[in-house]
């Protein structure tokens, strides 16, 4: 059977925080302490992408956006340029 070289990520943890990890894992039915840690770093991880990648308006942001992406107002030149160039790039890699 041949080695699969993966990246690979370590800690040093004190031994409360050890068992604490290692209790929590056995309650989960996790096959190891190590999955449960990288269970849990990526479920995290994804909340914070999530988190960071979603804009959140209350009631009164959230109407003005939509009347400012409704109103008629001056066209912006260089984001038009930025729009353009983009699809021209979109087109020559797809």
């Amino acid at each position: 059977m041949a080695a699969t070289s993966l990246p690979r990520i370590t800690a040093r943890i004190d031994t409360k925080t050890q068992s604490l990890l290692k209790e929590a894992a056995a309650y989960c039915g996790s096959r190891s302490l190590n999955a449960f840690v990288l269970a849990a770093a990526v479920e995290k991880a994804q909340k914070v992408l999530q988190e960071r990648r979603t804009l959140q308006l209350g009631e009164a942001d959230t109407l003005r956006f939509i009347e400012a992406l409704e109103s008629e107002g001056s066209v912006q030149p260089k984001l038009c340029d930025a729009f353009s160039a983009y699809m021209e790039d979109a087109d020559t890699t797809a």
